[in-house]
């Protein structure tokens, strides 16, 4: 049995993906670290790199201006 090719893009792929893989509780815990991260005792490699990965799982588009401001709020004080 055959099917027609159809184009995919990353963009429908990883929709999908999520969709079938990755509950949406899954997704609402990550969404929420996302939005309560802050440094702690990360050094601030350590806090980029983990804000990047959970910024990853943030739905709602943002614009840019805003992610710096969400990491800038993020970082302890005396670093801001």
């Amino acid at each position: 049995m055959r099917t027609r090719a159809k184009d995919i893009t990353w963009t429908s792929f990883r929709t999908k993906f999520l969709e079938k893989y990755f509950p949406n509780l899954a997704k609402h815990e990550r969404e929420a670290e996302f939005l309560t991260f802050q440094q702690g005792n990360l050094i601030v490699q350590a806090y980029t790199n983990k804000f990047e990965y959970v910024a990853r799982f943030y739905s709602p588009a943002v614009t840019e201006e805003w992610r710096c401001m969400k990491y800038e709020g993020g970082l302890k004080h005396e670093l801001r």
